[in-house]
C-alpha cells in the first residue's frame, strides 16, 4: 500500500487494511436545523459560480464533471468481491478470516449529479514537482460535514512502481517512492483512503480519488491542505503542499430520531450518538448496519455483515459517539425514505444491540 496517513476506522469494526450562495434552494434546511423526512419537498441547488470564483476557485457549468462523479462517487472505480483466507490457529483449527467485503458501486444519471453537487465541484489545477514526481489536485468537493474527494494526477516518467490495485510491482518498492497526507489548516484530523481511478493508468501515470474524512470537526473557513512527500531507502525525504481553499460546501440536512442525529448530504453523512458520554462514562457505538431507503424502494446498503460500500470512515477519537462516513456513490437527497441503523453500544455496563430508524 502507499506510505500514507490512514487514520480511518472503517466504521469502527473494519481494519484499517480493509480499506473521512448555494444553499438558496427552494425548501432545503440546512446548518444546525432538523428536520424529518417527507417534511418538504427539496428543489435542485443553486449554482454558486459567482462565490467560488471570488474565493480563487473556478467553478463549472453544469454537464462537465462526468469525470469527477464517475471517479469519486461512481461507476468510474469498480467494485470487488468479499475475499476471505483460512488461517490455523495455535491449536491446529482451521478458521475462516474474512479480509476483504465486499464493495458495489452505482452510478447516477449525470444531469441529475449536477443538479446535487455540479456548483460545488472546484477546479484546483495546481502542481508541485519533487524530484522526478509530479503532483496535481485536479478538482475537489467538500460538504458541510467536511466529507469529500479530491482528484490528483501522479506523473513519473521513470515509473512510479505501482500496480493498479496499489500495490508494487513485484513488491520491490521503487527508491525513490511517494506517499500523502491531508490535513485540516486549523490541526483537524483527517482521514484519507485512496481509490486507484479508472481513468489515465500506466507505468508513468496514475489517477487517484483521495476521500476526505475529518475525525474532528472541520470549521467553515478552513482550508485543506494535501502534503505530498518523496521517500528514499536512506532515509532522506523531500516533501511540498497544495492548499485548497475553504469554498462554499455542500449543503447538509439533519435528521433525527431518539438519541441520534444525523447530518446528510448527497457524499457524506455524520452520526451523533446523543449519549456517548452519558454521565462522564465512556461509551461508544459500533455500526454493524446501515442502510439508506429510498421512497421508490430502492436501498443503499452502505454497511452490512458482507457489505463495505463507503470510500471511508472515522470515529471522532475525542468523542466516540460521533462518526463521519464518505460514502461511494452520489446520495439523491430529495428522494430518501428512511435511514435505518444496527449499532453494538459499548458502555462501562457491557455490551447491548440497540436499533434505530429515522423517518
Amino acid at each position: 500500500m502507499l506510505n500514507s496517513e490512514k487514520t480511518m476506522f472503517a466504521l469502527n469494526d473494519v481494519k484499517d487494511e480493509h480499506l473521512e450562495s448555494a444553499r438558496a434552494m427552494l425548501g432545503y434546511q440546512t446548518g444546525k436545523r432538523k428536520r424529518r423526512f417527507g417534511k418538504k419537498r427539496i428543489i435542485a441547488f443553486a449554482l454558486a459560480a459567482a462565490l467560488l470564483m471570488g474565493l480563487g476557485v473556478t467553478a463549472y457549468a453544469v454537464g462537465v464533471h462526468g469525470g469527477f462523479f464517475r471517479n469519486a462517487f461512481g461507476t468510474g472505480v469498480p467494485g470487488r468481491e468479499g475475499k476471505s483466507v483460512d488461517v490455523t490457529d495455535p491449536e491446529g483449527n482451521v478458521i475462516t478470516v474474512e479480509q476483504y467485503p465486499a464493495e458495489e458501486r452505482a452510478d447516477m444519471e449525470e444531469g441529475r449529479a449536477e443538479e446535487l453537487i455540479g456548483a460545488y465541484v472546484s477546479a484546483i489545477g495546481q502542481s508541485v514537482t519533487l524530484g522526478d514526481y509530479s503532483f496535481t489536485v485536479r478538482e475537489v468537493a467538500v460538504d458541510e460535514n467536511g466529507n469529500g474527494a479530491v482528484t490528483v494526477d501522479i506523473e513519473n516518467p521513470k515509473g512510479h512502481g505501482l500496480t493498479p490495485e496499489g500495490g508494487f510491482v513485484g513488491d520491490a518498492v521503487p527508491d525513490p517512492w511517494f506517499g500523502y497526507s491531508v490535513h485540516g489548516s486549523k490541526g483537524t484530523r483527517i482521514s484519507s483512503h485512496d481509490r486507484a481511478a479508472a481513468e489515465g493508468y500506466s507505468e508513468t501515470h496514475i489517477s487517484f480519488v483521495y476521500s476526505i474524512t475529518p475525525a474532528q470537526p472541520l470549521a467553515p473557513e478552513e482550508d485543506i491542505i494535501l502534503r505530498f512527500g518523496v521517500y528514499s531507502k536512506d532515509n532522506s525525504q523531500e516533501e511540498a503542499e497544495i492548499t485548497i481553499p475553504a469554498a462554499e460546501r455542500i449543503p447538509t440536512v439533519g435528521y433525527s430520531t431518539e438519541g441520534l442525529t444525523a447530518w446528510i448530504s448527497p457524499i457524506g453523512m455524520r452520526l451523533c450518538f446523543e449519549d456517548a458520554y452519558n454521565d462522564g462514562k465512556y461509551e461508544e457505538y459500533l455500526i454493524r448496519e446501515l442502510v439508506i431507503v429510498y421512497q421508490d424502494g430502492g436501498s443503499y446498503v452502505v454497511k452490512n455483515a458482507d457489505t463495505v460500500n463507503y470510500m471511508s470512515a472515522v470515529l471522532d477519537p475525542e468523542d466516540r459517539g460521533v462518526q463521519q462516513i464518505t460514502f461511494n456513490r452520489l446520495v439523491d437527497v430529495d428522494t430518501i425514505q428512511e435511514i435505518r441503523l444496527r449499532v453494538i453500544h459499548n458502555s462501562t455496563h457491557g455490551e447491548t444491540e440497540a436499533s434505530y430508524t429515522i423517518s
